[in-house]
């Protein structure tokens, strides 16, 4: 797959990704709406970090995301999905069917995010 900007041009190309990831699929599938929801929560979260600290930072995000008790034979699956920060805007980079965690969105963050957030809350 390659990656897919998320706007409302690409919506339909977006579509047909989430329909070819989730043909088998009956249950915790995603639509755009969740996509939307996740790139919101992340930008709330770091709201007060100017958008080029988060330049080519990725976040997986599992809008399904539970804990299953280990009595629970097998782990389900859910439609996940990769986002990535690039030229002012978010990518879609990846979606796929894995087995659920209790992770609901996990940023994989660059060095120099990493450095900025912590020196933004070291001082005030």
């Amino acid at each position: 797959m390659r990656e897919i900007i998320f706007n409302d041009n690409n919506e339909e190309r977006l579509r047909k990704e989430l329909t070819g990831a989730q043909k088998c699929a009956r249950t915790r599938k995603i639509m755009i709406e969740d996509i939307r929801g996740a790139i919101k929560d992340i930008e709330n979260k770091y709201s007060q970090v100017s958008d080029t600290v988060l330049e080519d930072c990725t976040f997986w995000c599992n809008p399904h995301a539970q804990r299953f008790a280990n009595a629970y034979r097998g782990v389900p699956e859910s439609t996940q999905f990769k986002l990535r920060r690039k030229y002012h805007s978010w990518r879609i980079v990846e979606i796929r069917r894995c087995r659920c965690t209790g992770i609901r969105i996990k940023a994989d963050l660059t060095r120099d995010a990493k450095e900025r957030i912590i020196e933004m809350y070291e001082r005030f």
